[in-house]
C-alpha cells in the first residue's frame, strides 16, 4: 500500500491577510491591506464556476510587494459563498507560502 505524506505551510505572520478571520470586517480589512501592503501587476481570471448557493473563480495572478520590491506569481482560486443573496463566505486560495517568501527582505 502506498502512503501519500501532504505537508502544510503556515506562514500567517509575514503579512497580515495570509490566515484565517471571520467575521464582517474580515474582507474590508483583507482589501485595505492587500492594497496598502501590494501593487497589482497582472490579475487573470480564467474561469468563473456557479451555482445556486456558490461561485469560484479562477486565474493566475501577478503582485509586487511594496516593501522588498520582490514580485510573486500564482493561481488563484476564489470561493464565494452565497445565502439569502449576501456573499456569508469568501475564501481565496492562493500561494500563500510563496507570497509571504516575497515579502521577506
Amino acid at each position: 500500500m502506498q502512503t501519500i505524506s501532504y505537508l502544510r505551510f503556515s506562514d500567517d505572520g509575514v503579512l497580515p491577510w495570509i490566515g484565517h478571520r471571520t467575521g464582517k470586517r474580515a474582507i474590508a480589512d483583507f482589501i485595505h491591506e492587500i492594497r496598502n501592503l501590494t501593487e497589482p501587476v497582472k490579475f487573470d481570471v480564467e474561469d468563473i464556476l456557479v451555482s445556486d448557493h456558490r461561485a469560484e473563480i479562477i486565474g493566475a495572478l501577478e503582485t509586487k510587494i511594496k516593501a522588498t520590491g520582490k514580485l510573486t506569481a500564482t493561481q488563484f482560486a476564489i470561493i464565494l459563498t452565497i445565502a439569502n443573496d449576501m456573499i456569508i463566505r469568501f475564501q481565496m486560495l492562493e500561494d500563500s507560502f510563496d507570497v509571504s517568501k516575497a515579502a521577506r527582505a
